[in-house]
């Protein structure tokens, strides 16, 4: 099962950028795409295609994928991008859930604690947006924190 969070960018905007062209979406000579996503400048995929000043606007572009796939920076997260939105500051992301599976006998046979912290964003403002997701817990014993 997998989750998906839409992160908003709430700050005021990144500092000018050279400008581009109504056609454009990227830096001139930069890959406007990964894949089926595109990639709107002030993310980019390659050196000097985004705002440099952190790597948060850096986009992996997996080419082992078939369609090649983006992902948030290759962070010990491994976020990959569904959609960026300019328009709504919004960086659309996908990541898993945490879980526990256990036996019939009740022992635990798997477990996995995903946490997403934005902490070292807050620079930046990132949320969680709280109008396009939903954080759900189910099961027996089972507890979640936001």
């Amino acid at each position: 099962m997998i989750n998906i969070f839409v992160l908003a960018a709430m700050a005021s905007p990144p500092p000018p950028s050279p400008p581009l062209l109504d056609s454009q979406i990227s830096l001139p000579g930069c890959p406007d795409r990964c894949g089926e996503v595109k990639i709107p400048h002030p993310f980019g995929i390659n050196q000097d295609c985004f705002l440099s000043e952190t790597k948060l606007f850096f986009i992996d572009c997996d080419q082992s994928f078939q369609p090649p796939k983006p992902f948030l920076g290759r962070s010990m997260y491994d976020l990959p991008v569904l959609n960026i939105t300019l328009d709504g500051g919004e960086l659309v992301v996908m990541v898993s859930i945490g879980k526990d599976c256990y036996n019939k006998d009740g022992v635990q046979v798997y477990h996995f604690n995903f946490r997403l912290r934005l902490g070292d964003y807050n620079y930046y403002n990132l949320n969680i947006s709280t109008s396009k997701n939903k954080f759900t817990a189910v099961g027996c014993d089972t507890y979640a924190l936001l």
